[in-house]
């Protein structure tokens, strides 16, 4: 679909595997729909028991001694986004906008959109569309209501962004070891050598979830 000038190919994630998760991809994918969102491809994401995945790499960075692991559905869920991320590499759009099933769009978020998509610089590597937890954060402002983020202080969630092709190829190579969940192991490995922004406040939230700006 085309927002601004942009070529912006939607991308859901879903499972399949259960009646869970099948009632909440279609019930996402009506809001989609609804909410303006033309062309959107679905992919399969992975499921985590039934691939028979345990996750056992140890995430220690705030408590070294403490031996956590990210388990089952955060394994899974990063597995999840390391397709998607192939798949977009494949396609011949420039952009991709990665959303979750439970993503819902505030309204007007598609003229919104397309307003500061004109503030973002033409060469963003990635832009957080939904986010979280980038309250009190340093950040740059750069137009209307477009800020971007540096290392190591980055907003985080996967709802709902839009990432540049060319940032693909570096995104699939530094998203190699599932300790972390997605979003944290983006700010960790990737969003150092990208151009990261964010439309704040978000456009989007997640069903059922209070996240904080």
């Amino acid at each position: 679909m085309k927002i601004a000038d942009l070529d912006i190919q939607p991308v859901m994630l879903y499972l399949p595997d259960t009646p869970y998760w099948v009632n909440r991809w279609k019930d996402g994918k009506k809001h989609f729909i609804a909410s303006g969102v033309t062309d959107l491809i679905e992919v399969a994401g992975v499921y985590g028991e039934g691939f028979g995945i345990d996750g056992t790499h140890e995430y220690n960075l705030d408590n070294p001694t403490g031996h956590h692991k990210i388990g089952v559905g955060y394994t899974a869920g990063f597995l999840s986004m390391y397709v998607m991320y192939n798949v977009a590499n494949v396609l011949p759009n420039s952009h991709f906008m990665f959303l979750e099933d439970d993503t819902r769009f505030n309204e007007g978020w598609l003229e919104k959109l397309s307003e500061e998509l004109k503030n973002v610089p033409k060469d963003f590597d990635f832009l957080f569309v939904g986010s979280c937890c980038s309250a009190g954060k340093p950040n740059e402002h750069i137009a209307g209501d477009v800020y971007k983020f540096n290392a190591p202080y980055y907003p985080m969630g996967g709802n709902c962004y839009i990432v540049a092709k060319k940032a693909l190829p570096h995104i699939i190579a530094t998203q190699r070891d599932a300790y972390a969940p997605a979003d944290i192991n983006l700010c960790l490995h990737t969003f150092p050598k990208l151009q990261v922004y964010a439309i704040l406040p978000r456009l989007v939230e997640q069903k059922n979830n209070n996240l904080p700006q």
